[in-house]
């Protein structure tokens, strides 16, 4: 999005407030300025299509004569006058251009990283380095420290927190210089906030917005409310007031009546101060707490969908699966009554698993080794490591809950290797 109109960029740089412009609409030039203003106003206009200088795109202006009201980004701006035109400006504006020139990004490089679909795993490792082509030296970082990193990203990739796809025209080259997977930015900036010092910040304020929004879907699917959210949901279901279901919610919170998270943890959290609008319950705990405590109260909050958690949630790749699902060399699958019965309470009860693995969402259909026929003994079957390794991502199950399955059921122990071999991506 642009920050400045073309005509407040060049006031900006001769140190004027834009609102202190004066206008003539009729008579030629259009500001009533000095010559300077109007000399650097003709030639930003004539630079102003080099994607070299400003390469964000901005919406076009139908009419030519009004072109002063293009857009651009500020950043973009303050690099052409300091570096490019060399006008002298204010001390703000090339400050700006400073920080870009000590970045090591150049205005070109922030647009590709910020437009970008995807990243490559290498564009990742240079991005948690701070620079924007990664190479294997040591002024980039001492040895050791770049290693750790190709691990963290390794591992991300295997564990399914760096969601991503397999580049179906990948070459071998890929493998040196990167292009192997496509990681999303979004969840790739979350992530390398949690594993690098070096991760620009002007890199995540682009992607804010964009995360929020990840945040608020992945919130809404996993059955998540805020306080403000839930009372919201109560007001406009059985009409109770908002007011007051909101103090109720809160001061349960406060007793310890409810359960409430922090945004995107799955641990409890016990909070100093509750606010409305930051801790979340879940759709469990609210109806717990209903039950429990607003008995002529009816409503109940709508169980999260299996089905709806999106694609993009459920990343199981193939290097977390061990090969392809129909490996010849895989132990024999497992049969869904099995699957049912070594799996019960962990995410679901043995009926609910029969249920969907009867009728799979997305991340369970993965793991289908066989769809079966209709008949005994033409059971489905399956590969009990996949659906380890989602219920570990996703704090389901221990590794140390899932460990006693593949070891205490005699169908389960030829997967044990499988899984050991697997699990050690993940922390008990």
């Amino acid at each position: 999005m642009p920050d400045v109109y073309v005509w407040e960029a060049v006031a900006l740089s001769l140190d004027i407030e834009p609102e202190m412009l004066e206008w003539d609409r009729i008579k030629a030039p259009l500001f009533n300025e000095e010559a300077e203003f109007n000399g650097r106003l003709t030639e930003l206009l004539i630079h102003l299509s080099n994607d070299e200088y400003f390469p964000t795109p901005t919406p076009s202006i139908p009419n030519m004569s009004e072109c002063y009201m293009r857009g651009l980004k500020l950043s973009e701006f303050a690099c052409f006058a300091a570096n490019r035109v060399q006008w002298e400006i204010p001390e703000e504006l090339r400050s700006i251009a400073r920080k870009i020139a000590a970045s090591g990004f150049s205005v070109q490089d922030r647009a590709r990283f910020i437009d970008a679909e995807y990243w490559t795993e290498r564009e990742l490792l240079g991005l948690c380095f701070g620079v924007s082509e990664y190479y294997d030296r040591d002024d980039i970082a001492p040895e050791a420290e770049r290693n750790a990193m190709k691990e963290k990203i390794k591992d991300g990739l295997k564990s399914g927190a760096l969601a991503c796809e397999h580049n179906p025209d990948a070459t071998p080259a890929n493998s040196v210089y990167g292009g192997v997977w496509r990681i999303r930015p979004a969840k790739a900036t979350v992530w390398a906030l949690a594993h690098s010092r070096k991760f620009p910040e002007w890199l995540v304020k682009s992607k804010q917005s964009e995360i929020y929004a990840q945040q608020a879907a992945e919130k809404k699917e996993a059955g998540r409310y805020t306080l403000q959210e839930a009372a919201e949901e109560i007001e406009r279901n059985i009409g109770e007031r908002f007011g007051t279901m909101i103090e109720k919610l809160k001061a349960a919170v406060s007793a310890g009546a409810l359960v409430v998270y922090e945004p995107g943890r799955n641990a409890r959290y016990l909070p100093k101060t509750v606010r409305d609008f930051y801790e979340e319950a879940r759709t469990a705990d609210l109806n717990r707490w209903l039950a429990e405590n607003e008995l002529c109260i009816t409503f109940r909050f709508p169980e999260p969908d299996p089905r709806a958690e999106s694609a993009e949630m459920e990343v199981l790749d193939k290097s977390v699966m061990g090969g392809a699902a129909r490996a010849s060399d895989m132990p024999p699958a497992i049969p869904s009554s099995t699957m049912a019965m070594v799996f019960c309470g962990l995410r679901w009860a043995e009926d609910k698993w029969r249920r969907y693995l009867a009728d799979p969402p997305k991340w369970l259909e993965r793991a289908r080794v066989d769809r079966g026929k209709k008949g005994a003994g033409n059971a489905a079957t399956w590969n009990p490591v996949i659906v380890a390794v989602y219920l570990c991502d996703k704090k389901q199950a221990s590794k140390s809950k899932l460990k006693k399955v593949f070891d205490g059921h005699k169908a389960m122990k030829a997967w044990a290797s499988e899984w050991e071999d697997r699990s050690k991506y993940f922390s008990d």
